[in-house]
C-alpha cells in the first residue's frame, strides 16, 4: 500500500473537503471528506490530465469519482490530512452513494500559500507567481511553445501596466529605470505548473517597487473576471496597449486551455496577494474585449516640426516637442489627405496607436495612424 503526503486543498468548507495527495511516484490521488468528523476520506487515482480537467472546471467533482480512471478506488482515515502519513485501503466494487457529492459542485484552483512571502524576503524583492495547469502540464513539465507564449504575454502586460498607470497617475517628479518593468525568471514551483518571477530592479530603500503599482492595476482589473461588463467598465480608463497584452494573456490560456492565477508579495507583506481567472471566464471575456475596437488603440497627440509628407504613400514624420523625438506613421483609414502640408512647419497631429503583430512571426510592432493636422 502506498503512502502518500498532502498536495493542496481545493475545497474548503469547515475542513479540508476535497484534497489533492500523491504517493512515492508523484501519482495524484483526489480524495473527498465523507463523514461529518472529519477522519474519513474516499479517493481516486487521478491522471494529471484529469486534474488539468477538474480545476478548470471541465468536468465536476462527482464526474471525477463516478468516472474514475482505475478501477479500484480508495479509502483513507486521518486526523489531519495536511500534516500526517497515511496509507490507503484498496476497495472494490462502486463507490457508494453517499460518499459521492451532489452533480455540478466544481473545484477551485490551488490556493497560494504564504510561502511566496518568505521567498520574497529570501530574494529581497517583490515577486511574482504565474499559476497553470494546460492538459500536458505535469510537475515540472509544460510545453517549450506554451511556456514561450506565456512568458511573452506576461512580461508584456507588466509593462503596459505600469506605463499606464504612471502615465494616468501623472507620476512625472520620479525617474522610471529603463528596465523597471522588466522580470527576470527565478524559480518554477511545484503542484500547477508555476513560474516566479522578481522584479530587475529591485526595492528601493524603503522597500518599495514600481512594480508593485502594475501588479496592482492587473488585480483590480481581473477581480470582476466572472462578469466580463464589468471588466469593461474597469478597462474605460486602461484603453489601448493595457487591453491589447491583456487579450493576449488570456488568449494564451484559452488556447493552452487552463486556469490563470497572478500571485504577488514583497517582504513587508503579511498576505500573499493574488487573482485568478477561471477557464470557463475567459472564452466570455476575450469575445467582449475583442469586439470592442475602441479599447483597443490609444490616442496620441504630437506638437512640433512636420519633417516628412508623402502625399502618395500617405507616409509622414514629425519632430516632437513635447521630448524632441521624431515620430513616423501613416494615415488612418478614414480618408484624411497630406496633400496640401507644408514641410519645416509646425503641426499638431492627433494619431491613432495601435499594437500589431506580423502574421507569420507574431512580432510586435506599434504603428502611429494620423487622423488630423492642424497647423499651430
Amino acid at each position: 500500500m502506498p503512502q502518500l503526503a498532502y498536495i493542496t486543498t481545493l475545497i474548503y468548507y469547515d475542513g479540508h473537503q476535497l484534497v489533492v495527495v500523491k504517493d512515492e511516484v508523484d501519482t495524484y490521488y483526489l480524495c473527498i471528506l465523507t463523514d461529518e468528523d472529519g477522519l474519513l476520506y474516499c479517493s481516486v487515482a487521478l491522471s494529471r490530465a484529469r486534474y488539468s480537467s477538474l480545476i478548470n472546471n471541465q468536468i465536476d467533482v462527482r464526474e471525477a469519482f463516478v468516472k474514475r480512471e482505475s478501477v479500484n478506488w480508495y479509502q483513507l482515515r486521518t486526523q489531519d490530512i495536511t500534516n500526517s502519513e497515511f496509507i490507503l485501503e484498496t476497495m472494490l466494487g462502486e463507490i457508494p452513494e453517499g460518499f459521492l457529492p451532489d452533480p455540478g459542485l466544481m473545484a477551485s484552483p490551488p490556493t497560494t500559500s504564504d510561502e511566496l512571502i518568505f521567498f520574497s524576503k529570501e530574494r529581497n524583492n517583490i515577486v511574482s507567481e504565474i499559476s497553470v495547469e494546460p492538459p500536458e502540464a505535469s510537475e515540472h513539465n509544460i510545453s517549450a511553445k506554451t511556456l514561450s507564449l506565456l512568458l511573452d504575454a506576461f512580461q508584456g502586460l507588466v509593462k503596459r501596466s505600469l506605463s499606464t498607470t504612471r502615465k494616468l497617475q501623472n507620476i512625472t517628479n520620479r525617474h522610471l529605470a529603463v528596465d523597471s518593468h522588466i522580470v527576470d525568471v527565478c524559480a518554477f514551483s511545484p503542484g500547477s505548473f508555476k513560474i516566479r518571477f522578481e522584479s530587475r530592479t529591485g526595492l528601493d530603500l524603503i522597500g518599495d517597487s514600481d512594480m508593485e503599482i502594475a501588479f496592482g492595476l492587473i488585480e483590480k482589473v481581473l477581480s470582476s473576471s466572472a462578469e466580463p461588463e464589468k471588466i469593461a467598465t474597469a478597462l474605460e480608463g486602461y484603453k489601448g496597449h493595457f487591453v491589447t497584452n491583456l487579450i493576449k494573456l488570456l488568449r494564451v490560456a484559452s488556447e493552452s486551455k487552463t486556469y490563470l492565477k497572478l500571485s504577488w508579495a514583497k517582504p513587508s507583506f503579511n498576505h500573499v496577494r493574488s487573482i485568478t481567472v477561471e477557464y470557463r471566464h475567459i472564452p466570455p471575456l476575450l469575445a467582449l474585449l475583442t469586439s470592442k475596437e475602441e479599447m483597443l488603440v490609444e490616442t496620441i497627440v504630437l506638437v512640433g516640426l512636420l519633417k516628412k509628407a508623402d502625399v502618395d504613400s500617405g507616409a509622414w514624420r514629425i519632430k516632437n516637442d513635447d521630448d524632441n523625438k521624431e515620430y513616423s506613421g501613416s494615415i488612418h483609414e478614414s480618408g484624411l489627405s497630406l496633400s496640401g502640408l507644408k514641410t519645416d512647419s509646425r503641426y499638431k497631429v492627433v494619431c491613432i496607436e495601435r499594437i500589431e503583430e506580423a502574421p507569420f512571426t507574431g512580432k510586435e510592432t506599434v504603428n502611429l495612424y494620423a487622423t488630423n493636422f492642424e497647423p499651430v
